[in-house]
């Protein structure tokens, strides 16, 4: 298997949205081709598009992880590839929320 805490740690590293999409490309290497070939055709096409639209392939993931009902081992993979591709989607938006400003001060009374 292709450790999902290994990668969670790396994503959690990240700094920027390019780190995150650097560690999901390393982790998409990692998975076999014939691997990829086990999964639904939808995941297949979320997972070589997740450079550009990783929360997108995060929810394509989890559906077809909840509706599949093959062999237990591509099971696992879908299962450990929604947790990864999940984490990496919480991170980018993470790094790309904007603090909300708050008024600290009260008016000025003249």
């Amino acid at each position: 298997m292709h450790h999902f805490d290994r990668w969670r740690a790396n994503i959690i590293k990240a700094n920027t949205r390019q780190d995150v999409l650097q560690v999901i490309r390393q982790y998409i290497a990692c998975v076999l081709p014939s691997e990829l070939s086990k999964l639904p055709t939808t995941s297949q096409a979320a997972v070589n598009d997740a450079t550009t639209d990783i929360a997108g392939a995060a929810v394509t993931l989890l559906r077809d992880e909840l509706r599949f009902s093959g062999d237990e081992e591509t099971a696992a993979l879908m299962h450990e590839m929604t947790q990864t591709f999940t984490a990496a989607s919480a991170r980018v938006a993470h790094l790309e929320s904007r603090p909300i400003a708050f008024a600290t001060e009260s008016p000025s009374r003249a």
